[in-house]
């Protein structure tokens, strides 16, 4: 059987504590942290940075070059995702941003783990 680090469990938890938690706002603010859009950027950034190292793994046996292109791309994406918003009408998020960079933060530190 396939034993979970206590990580990969806390990861899951948190997982789905975004998806099941319905979107309050503190006070008037439109852009709660606790929403299913966060769930989005984070799960977004996760596998867009851990997908990034994968396929640069592929290019390379440099650990310190798969972690740099897998967080350029992730933090690239989320980035650009919130200049899209910004120049769309709707506009950037510092929330989404900070979502973005724990889920570019996972992706790396799943990738690392899988990479052993």
């Amino acid at each position: 059987m396939l034993r979970l680090r206590p990580w990969i469990r806390g990861f899951a938890v948190l997982s789905a504590l975004l998806y099941s938690t319905e979107a309050y706002a503190l006070g008037p603010r439109a852009d709660p942290w606790w929403a299913h859009d966060k769930a989005l950027h984070f799960e977004a950034s996760t596998i867009i940075t851990a997908g990034s190292y994968g396929l640069t793994a592929l290019a390379t046996e440099r650990r310190w070059v798969r972690l740099l292109v897998a967080t350029v791309i992730g933090v690239a994406a989320g980035v650009g995702k919130e200049f899209y918003d910004e120049h769309r009408g709707s506009s950037a998020s510092f929330r989404d941003l900070t979502w973005d960079g724990l889920g570019v933060g996972a992706g790396l530190t799943i990738s690392l783990i899988l990479d052993q």
